[in-house]
């Protein structure tokens, strides 16, 4: 097979004397084409390297308290949007301060209705890995005699949604009731990218 036309024009990034190569170039499995992949594994690829690279971030930018509940209730900001019918991995990363008279830290999900998810979580205070599934809350991530002045946290997992979009969001409370306010840090941020 020979080459010589294989690339006639050249490709341009905007300079040059070359021209721009088109998707139905790209395409093109003639024997002047510029590739022999079809339009249809074109378009597969692409979709797939665009499911594989858009990886999206949300930062935290206000710290966040709780005091005098062990009811986990949804943080204003460490959350993101999930469409319905959907599959998604996340990573929480957060850093915790407070005393051992602030009770610690307990952590799940909010998540939409019929949603399921399977979450890991670790923490530097204590090495051991928590799961938990379908939106439960991790008691104890952070035990009252761990807290210590700052202790950062991990949380990773998946979430499929059913028929229902909805936001996925990072519900957490004090292990141990306490006045003293146990806190997240801004700073903290998830992040998401849908699978399928």
């Amino acid at each position: 097979m020979a080459f010589g036309n294989s690339f006639n024009g050249g490709v341009s990034s905007g300079g040059g004397g070359g021209s721009d190569i088109t998707a139905s170039q790209i395409t093109d499995a003639s024997p002047n084409g510029r590739s022999l992949i079809t339009a249809t594994d074109y378009a597969a690829m692409r979709s797939l390297l665009s499911a594989q690279v858009q990886l999206s971030i949300v930062t935290k930018s206000v710290a966040e308290s709780r005091t005098s509940t062990t009811t986990t209730t949804s943080d204003t900001e460490l959350l993101f949007p999930a469409d319905a019918n959907s599959l998604y991995e996340f990573d929480f990363f957060f850093t915790v301060t407070g005393t051992v008279a602030a009770g610690g830290l307990r952590a799940g999900l909010a998540l939409p209705t019929s949603a399921e998810a399977i979450v890991a979580g670790r923490t530097t205070a204590n090495n051991t890995q928590h799961t938990t599934s379908n939106n439960g809350v991790i008691s104890s991530l952070i035990s009252a005699a761990q807290m210590l002045a700052t202790q950062d946290c991990w949380l990773t997992g998946r979430v499929k949604t059913l028929g229902t979009s909805g936001d996925v969001v990072l519900s957490w409370a004090q292990n141990t009731s306490s006045a003293s306010p146990v806190t997240i840090a801004s700073g903290a941020t998830v992040s998401y990218r849908k699978l399928r």
